[in-house]
């Protein structure tokens, strides 16, 4: 590649980074953890009442190419302040992909190529996210106030499971711990599948003159009703687990379990109140163009932003493992 790389930022290939959503997937990430932007790359947070307060950092690095499988690591770590880092990913855009899009003008093709791999980058960049959050907070090893369900008390278990007053023991819990009443239920598709059809809780949602419960599968709405939550959040979203070359095999990011959770509803960017935890924002995405020499008339879309994902205060949250089979 040349030293005199003549680098572009490019408006429209940002302006659709920040506004892509892949339709097939349900991510909740920037649900669970609230932006909030950051003027300097360090910081440090009004204390929230407690007399220390650590925050659990998560990092997390996709690395995408196009001889690799994408890998996603992920690590949480101790601190005692926010510190943004920079995170990039790029993807080569050649001539053969500009004639895929185009066999009568492969420059204008591979335009449309750079639009293509620009969603693909958006959604490599999603799931990394919300993989490396789900590892953080569906644990028992990170949220202390856990439990974990097997047998016939787990939710899957249609007669004799209670999973109304399994999340009231965990809303007890977070009360008691943090002082805050959870207002958030966290779960994958798959444990959402059950519970929406669980006749417990279609109990909460009007029994039928002749005293049976609903036929149709209850809404997340409803569910999160039952539960007296404010809001249920429900992720969607699968990452290819298989090596390279293997049988592909898609995996569930969420699990099997549940979380609930205090999560602010309205964080304020200068006082950063209690909450299960923020995302620091010092740059937004932005996504630029840069040519490439080897191989001959191929170019990297690239994106790039500073953030820190940070977990504030893990004991406003209650962990449910393994609600299903």
């Amino acid at each position: 590649m040349s030293n005199n790389i003549a680098i572009m930022p490019d408006e429209v290939l940002t302006n659709l980074f920040r506004g892509y959503l892949p339709k097939d997937s349900n991510f909740i990430h920037d649900s669970i953890l609230p932006k909030i932007s950051v003027g300097s790359k360090d910081g440090q947070v009004i204390n929230t009442g407690t007399t220390s307060q650590e925050f659990l950092k998560i990092y997390h690095d996709i690395i995408v190419g196009r001889s690799k499988s994408p890998e996603i690591n992920v690590q949480l770590t101790k601190a005692d302040a926010w510190h943004t880092e920079k995170h990039s990913l790029k993807i080569m855009v050649t001539k053969d992909d500009g004639l895929k899009f185009s066999n009568a003008n492969w420059r204008s093709g591979m335009r449309d190529a750079e639009i293509m791999f620009t969603k693909m980058l958006k959604s490599a960049v999603l799931i990394g996210k919300e993989y490396a959050l789900a590892n953080a907070i569906m644990s028992t090893t990170n949220i202390t106030n856990n439990t974990t369900l097997s047998g016939a008390d787990q939710w899957s278990d249609f007669v004799n499971s209670d999973p109304i007053g399994d999340v009231r023991t965990g809303k007890q819990e977070v009360r008691s711990a943090a002082h805050m009443k959870a207002n958030t239920g966290i779960m994958g598709v798959e444990v959402f599948e059950i519970i929406q059809d669980h006749p417990q809780i279609k109990k909460t949602n009007g029994v039928l003159p002749d005293g049976t419960v609903p036929v149709r599968s209850l809404t997340e709405a409803e569910v999160a009703t039952a539960f007296g939550l404010g809001k249920l959040l429900v992720g969607d979203v699968q990452y290819e687990s298989a090596i390279k070359g293997a049988t592909s095999s898609l995996t569930e990011v969420w699990g099997k379990g549940f979380l609930l959770a205090y999560i602010n509803p309205d964080p304020q960017p200068q006082e950063f109140q209690r909450s299960l935890g923020y995302s620091f924002v010092l740059d937004d995405e932005e996504v630029d163009t840069f040519d490439n020499d080897d191989p001959k008339y191929s170019k990297f879309v690239r994106m790039e932003e500073e953030y820190d994902d940070v977990l504030l205060d893990e004991t406003s949250a209650y962990y449910i493992a393994a609600v299903t089979e």
